[in-house]
């Protein structure tokens, strides 16, 4: 069979066409055997997407499968932004090869309604124990340690996206009213075993000189964190308070 070479102007124009990927080197390339590759145009594409001049290119560069003629170039797509989010993906225009912003159908699983949810959750989503479905609510990411909650308890999740336990405070004691004489500006003061209000008048936390009288200032206690007696059933925040003192 006869063979032909590829003169100096084909190699030029099939180079710059990227058409041969591993031509540029074809006079260096030395096949298994030892001998120079021969300048012989017969293209071959290789497992790893590249296109040789010949297989004894392809031999030579490693390759280790390859079928006739010249890979065929990936598709140019256009960059598309979707308003939509598809929790199972987007469709690929068969004509083009390139994504749109069509969903994919929601995967249906067996006895289980569809879900679209509008969240997008790395890790996937949790399964409902109970019915073994698909949820909206995303599994917490890699690394979290597993929570074992007591008995009446339920789990949140915390601000790294870990579950954490969560259980209801208990009822809040019964206090009885406090009857006094005394007339308090910032109401009374608290116990802080019970929470419940004493016949004293409460000292006038403040967080600014704002919050105090034309004549005080509010004085931050360095050596220890003020706060007023958090009323029972409620959360209070770990704020430190100052105090209002006339200078």
């Amino acid at each position: 069979m006869a063979q032909f070479g590829i003169t100096g102007f084909a190699r030029s124009v099939l180079l710059a066409s990227g058409a041969l990927a591993a031509l540029s080197g074809c006079y260096a390339a030395v096949g298994p055997g030892g001998a120079p590759c021969p300048d012989l145009a017969a293209p071959v594409c290789g497992i790893d997407g590249r296109t040789y001049a010949n297989q004894c290119e392809a031999d030579a560069a490693g390759v280790e499968g390859t079928r006739p003629g010249a890979c065929e170039e990936p598709p140019v797509c256009p960059a598309i932004a979707c308003e939509n989010i598809c929790s199972e993906g987007y469709r690929v225009d068969p004509a083009t090869g390139c994504s749109t912003c069509e969903c994919l159908p929601v995967r249906e699983e067996p006895g289980c309604p569809p879900v679209a949810c509008e969240n997008i959750c790395s890790e996937g989503y949790r399964v409902d124990p109970a019915t073994g479905c698909s949820t909206c609510e995303c599994l917490p990411p890699m690394g979290c340690p597993e929570v074992v909650c007591p008995d009446g308890c339920g789990t949140v999740v915390d601000a790294a996206g870990c579950d954490a336990c969560f259980c209801e405070p208990p009822p809040a004691p019964e206090c009885p009213p406090v009857t006094c004489d005394l007339a308090c500006d910032h109401g009374f003061d608290r116990d802080p075993a019970t929470g419940c209000e004493v016949c004293a008048c409460a000292p006038a936390y403040c967080l600014s000189d704002a919050e105090c009288g034309s004549d005080e200032l509010c004085l931050m206690n360095t050596d220890e964190c003020l706060a007023p007696p958090c009323p029972p059933g409620m959360a209070c925040p770990a704020v430190c308070y100052g105090l209002c003192t006339r200078p």
